[in-house]
């Protein structure tokens, strides 16, 4: 097998995705510029330069150009990151686990000929997807006779790659040291979560402002490229680093298979006979064997979202505190309402802000999807079908996946909220221990809802891509609902169709448990759950 003919291997399963992140991308951008300029923009006009830059408007840009900068500049480079983190746990660790990478090594290609064209397809996919983002982003502008300006389009895009290459670079290089796929997204997701929360925190803080600079995110986020064009310094430094990590890939690859050579074929060997036992009543359960499958992945989330996104916020925010009611006061209350800002300066608008709006929500999406997406790869390895040659039915089989779920996603949202707790206690701040609790039901709800939604198109097409891009679908479609709806008070109403609107609309980390929108998340789980069952039993297999 030549070279080339790995790097098309490599390529062409990803060019939905790529097409799936760009259109995505373009309909954000259509949509957040159609939500400005149904708006009152006159507030810009008697704006300073200084605000109009804080507010994402380069200079002789149109106001509605102000959407490019949260639709582009951070959901844009959200979703690269996080495509760019999934291709690089793939290529090494997650080929191996599914036995297709030793079968790429038998034939006449060395082992550095692998990693060096996997770390390839990891730049070319990148690539290729910046480059289609920026065309997205002019043709955005085009129905709407948008005046630019300033606005460096092709320079964003560029520095978004870099900054995606730097997260997938991780993964892969974790991927190729250890052969662990779920080590590999665990390590890649949280680099990526952590940064983008401390580069815009840390600069806030006078005793943390140098340690921002050793962050990757703040090397993308800095130079505001979209207003100033490009920083050639952080672009070589997020380029460099990445580099170094695809080559500690690919060497960790070449010595690991060297060292573990021997051993290789053990677990794929017994991997069906542990599975099958299990199902016909021999050694551990099902459901313990799934839980067990997403130790490493529950272990990296466990401790982000406990120790950091939840104790250490207490006390960041205590020494914090000045700085942050300084930021809110500076910020005109109209901006602060188009934006959907918390008001930071408060302990429960803190926590809202820094954890409980995004990065948790995060957490339980990619635990859900995680499971459900386990159980598509069951199918398309033939495993399942293996299992259910077994005394065993689907409806056990798909019961158990729902269980392990709900137990997975369950442990990530209470581990939040106690993590919350702690840091509420050691922070000495006014937060009712209710109202985290609340928060915490608030969590595992939508993390139930989105997880079911993944597990529903497993079950319907039985394959893993399908678990994944529902989740990232529902959670990143829902997200961006529920931010740019309420921007127009006509369309306001329009949001009640994402699940983060019953997530967070009712301010449940300030005003306690909403339990009608609880109510509401769960039982849209449960609908989409009993039609899991009904399409997963009534269907053929894939072979």
């Amino acid at each position: 097998m030549t070279t080339l003919a790995v790097l098309g291997r490599g390529l062409l399963p990803r060019w939905k995705a790529v097409c799936v992140i760009v259109a995505c991308i373009l309909a954000f951008l259509l949509m957040g510029v159609a939500m400005v300029q149904s708006m009152d923009t006159n507030i810009y006009a008697s704006l300073p330069p200084a605000l109009l830059a804080m507010a994402g408007i380069p200079a002789g840009a149109s106001a509605p150009v102000m959407s490019y900068t949260q639709m582009l500049g951070f959901l844009g480079a959200i979703a690269v990151a996080g495509f760019a983190v999934a291709v690089g746990a793939q290529l090494v660790a997650g080929e191996e686990k599914d036995g297709t990478l030793p079968l790429l090594l038998s034939h006449p290609i060395s082992r550095v000929g692998v990693g060096a064209t996997k770390a390839a397809v990891l730049v070319l996919a990148v690539g290729v997807t910046s480059l289609g983002l920026w065309g997205a982003s002019a043709l955005a502008s085009l129905p709407f006779d948008l005046t630019l300006g300033d606005a460096h389009l092709g320079e964003l895009c560029l520095a978004l790659g870099a900054n995606a290459l730097v997260y997938g670079g991780i993964a892969f290089a974790v991927g190729g040291t250890t052969g662990s796929r779920g080590l590999a997204l665990g390590a890649g997701s949280a680099v990526l979560g952590l940064g983008w929360l401390f580069a815009g925190l840390l600069p806030q803080w006078s005793e943390g402002r140098d340690l921002a600079q050793f962050i990757p995110w703040y090397w993308y986020s800095k130079p505001t490229v979209l207003l100033n064009g490009i920083d050639g310094g952080y672009l070589a430094l997020m380029l460099g680093v990445a580099a170094v990590l695809l080559a500690v890939g690919v060497v960790g690859l070449v010595v690991r298979d060297l060292r573990r050579a021997a051993t290789r074929t053990r677990p794929a060997r017994h991997a069906t006979t542990r599975w099958t036992g299990s199902a016909a009543g021999r050694g551990p359960s099902r459901y313990r064997l799934l839980v067990s499958r997403h130790t490493g992945l529950l272990l990296v989330l466990g401790v982000v979202m406990f120790a950091v996104m939840g104790l250490l916020m207490g006390p960041l925010y205590e020494q914090m505190a000045p700085q942050l009611e300084m930021a809110s006061k500076s910020l005109p209350p109209e901006l602060m309402q188009v934006w959907g800002a918390t008001d930071m300066a408060s302990p429960a608008g803190f926590y809202w802000g820094e954890t409980m709006s995004l990065m948790a929500p995060a957490a339980v999406i990619l635990t859900g999807a995680a499971v459900a997406s386990r159980l598509g790869s069951d199918e398309r390895s033939g495993r399942l079908g293996v299992l259910l040659s077994t005394p065993t039915t689907r409806t056990r089989m798909l019961a158990t996946a729902m269980a392990a779920q709900a137990t997975l996603v369950a442990l990530v949202a209470g581990l939040t909220g106690l993590g919350i707790w702690g840091g509420v206690k050691l922070g000495g701040l006014d937060l009712a221990t209710e109202n985290v609790a609340g928060a915490t039901a608030h969590l595992l709800a939508l993390g139930l809802f989105i997880g079911s939604a993944a597990l529903l198109a497993a079950a319907a097409l039985g394959t893993p891509a399908a678990a994944t891009w529902t989740a990232t679908g529902v959670g990143l479609v829902g997200y961006v609902i529920n931010t740019t709806m309420p921007m127009n008070p006509d369309l306001a109403d329009w949001a009640r169709i994402s699940p983060f609107h019953w997530y967070g609309a009712a301010n449940p980390l300030e005003n306690g448990a909403n339990w009608g929108n609880v109510a509401i998340l769960l039982v849209g789980s449960a609908v989409l759950l009993a039609a899991s069952f009904l399409l997963f039993t009534r269907r053929d297999l894939r072979v």
